[in-house]
Order: C-alpha cells, then sequence, then structure tokens
C-alpha cells in the first residue's frame, strides 16, 4: 500500500496521495557488467546470481556503499517518502549490512525505512528503521510443529518484541492465493491466524509480485479486487 503504479498512462503515483517507499536493493547490483565498468565498481563485484542475473556486491567496499546512498539521494529526489530494502541476505556481510543502514539513516533522516527479511541484524538495526517485511511468511507447506513452523514461530515472536510491540510495523508477505482452493483458503486462514497473534500486516500476492490476491484488513482477511 505504500505505491501505485498507473498502467494505462505510465505515471507513477499518479491520483495516490499516501507514502510512497521506494525500491533500492542493496546487495545486488541488476545493471550488466558494461554498466558497473562505467560506474568504476567492479572491484566491488563478487559473483553473479544465476537466478536473477544480477551482481552481488561486497558491502565492505566503499565504493559500493557510496554508490547506494547517491541511489537513495535519487529517491529522495523522485518525491519518495523512503526506502524499501531489498536483497538483504544472510550471507556473512552482516555487520557491513548495519554499517550500510546506519549510513542510509544519517544521509536520510526523516526517510521510511523497511528492509526486507533483516533476520540476522533486526536487532541491530531496529532503531534505523520504521519497520520490516517478513517475506515468505508461512509457506503453504508449512506443518504447524515441523522444524520450519517452529522457526516461522520463533522469528515471528522475536519480530513481535522488537518491533510490532514498539509500534514498528511488520508487513509479512506470503505467496499464495488464499482464494484458489480449500487447501489455499485453510492456508490463508491459517496465516491471518498468525499474523494476528505477533501484530503483523498481511500481503498475499504470487511470487513475482504481479498481482496481490489479499492482505489482512482489521484482523480479517479481505480480498483484493
Amino acid at each position: 500500500n505504500n505505491f501505485y503504479y498507473d498502467s494505462t498512462t505510465g505515471d507513477l503515483y499518479k491520483n495516490y496521495t499516501g507514502k510512497k517507499v521506494c525500491y533500492l536493493t542493496v546487495w545486488e547490483f541488476d545493471g550488466t557488467q558494461e554498466e558497473l565498468d562505467i560506474l568504476w565498481l567492479s572491484g566491488a563485484k563478487i559473483w553473479v546470481n544465476p537466478e536473477w542475473n544480477s551482481i552481488i556486491m561486497n558491502m565492505s567496499d566503499i565504493n559500493w556503499q557510496n554508490y547506494l546512498i547517491g541511489k537513495s539521494n535519487e529517491l529522495k529526489q523522485m518525491w519518495c517518502h523512503g526506502m524499501f530494502l531489498d536483497t538483504i541476505w544472510n550471507d556473512g556481510q552482516e555487520a557491513w549490512w548495519i554499517e550500510i543502514v546506519k549510513k542510509l539513516r544519517n544521509n536520510w533522516a526523516q526517510a521510511l525505512i523497511i528492509p526486507n527479511n533483516p533476520h540476522n541484524i533486526k536487532e541491530a538495526i531496529v532503531d534505523y528503521v520504521d519497520g520490516a517485511m517478513f517475506e515468505n511468511f508461512w509457506d503453504s507447506g508449512t506443518l504447524e510443529n515441523s522444524s520450519d513452523g517452529l522457526w516461522y514461530k520463533n522469528l515471528s515472536q522475536q519480530y513481535k518484541d522488537l518491533y510490532t510491540s514498539k509500534w514498528k510495523p511488520v508487513y509479512a508477505l506470503s505467496y499464495g492465493n488464499p482464494y484458489q482452493n480449500s487447501f489455499k483458503k485453510k492456508w490463508g486462514q491459517k496465516v491471518v491466524s498468525l499474523a494476528n497473534t505477533y501484530n503483523f500486516q498481511v500481503i498475499f500476492s504470487d511470487y513475482n509480485l504481479t498481482k496481490i490476491f489479499a492482505y489482512k484488513l482489521n484482523s480479517v482477511l479481505t480480498q483484493f479486487k
């Protein structure tokens, strides 16, 4: 609910009056190797992610950090109200993740900052962000008392203690259509029940985020139309 795109005119934010939190990928460079060379950022490259064909970057590289600061300045100039920080992976670079979040906050004090899946650094950055997204919340194949189920519950309780209990929202993104069939409906009800337990907001979408199926409104599952 933080952005709007008019597909008929191509106007970003047209007729939308809410807060606009704009996308910033921080672990991956989503351009080409040639573009990376032009920006003098090749030294920060680690490897290529074959799933997305994107270039994975070294978070400790000062040139890459400065590039991210520059991108955040561009978002500010686009009249965004803040940043959705994507591709925060748990890859051993957590100390530098924390440093980058702090730098982004110091550079844009008034920004709304929402990191995606900051599981390993959520406590260290809680004072520098305005909430968090929990992507792939309670996958449809998850069993209640399985190791995955316990992992979801333990992590959710941590987010509740650190974030939602302090009025910092957590947006649970679940992949699937809870109206598709009886199995999906039961799963969707379970997701909403858990979200209510931890005071999470919920969004149901397809994996590529091209369609929103439903969301939680006042503790009740509501179909998106």
